[in-house]
């Protein structure tokens, strides 16, 4: 289980990125994440999409990570919140984990995505927290480019 000295990391959208960067939104992270150590080889949009089965479609059809994309976001971080693994009601989950938005398709129920090329263990944070510190990168057609640093709630923009 991922704890305090795990570096986890959280897949967004370029918009979202921007958002947080301008201040926009309030940088807060939560839902599924994962642990570095365990994506670090899915680099291209394509890979990280089936990895992590990014691939889901909101109400009306709308997915944040279409087909064909080319590029994505990610926050690197450590964080003092607790981490769960997803799992649902048949794997002894938590009931505020399936019972939500967290168990849509294609969501698996028991801690792993439902990737059809590899085994990756996913984990979410329930409770939305800024993390004391962070490395905001960008990644455009599988170049990944440091953007940003986040420390004591101060964004470093790196050019």
């Amino acid at each position: 289980m991922p704890n305090e000295e795990t570096l986890m990391q959280k897949v967004i959208t370029i918009d979202q990125l921007e958002k947080y960067l301008t201040g926009e939104v309030d940088l807060e992270i939560g839902g599924y994440v994962s642990r570095a150590q365990d994506v670090i080889d899915l680099k291209t949009y394509d890979n990280i999409r089936e990895g992590l089965r990014l691939d889901y479609t909101f109400d009306g059809g709308f997915s944040p990570f279409p087909e064909g994309g080319n590029e994505y976001a990610i926050i690197r971080f450590k964080t003092d919140t607790v981490i769960e693994i997803p799992r649902t009601k048949e794997f002894n989950g938590n009931e505020k984990i399936w019972s939500n938005e967290y168990g849509r398709q294609p969501f698996t129920g028991n801690g792993f995505t439902k990737s059809n090329d590899t085994i990756i263990p996913e984990f979410i944070l329930s409770d939305k927290k800024a993390p004391i510190e962070a490395e905001f990168y960008k990644i455009i057609d599988g170049e990944l480019n440091l953007v940003a640093t986040y420390s004591d709630g101060e964004f470093i923009l790196i050019k």
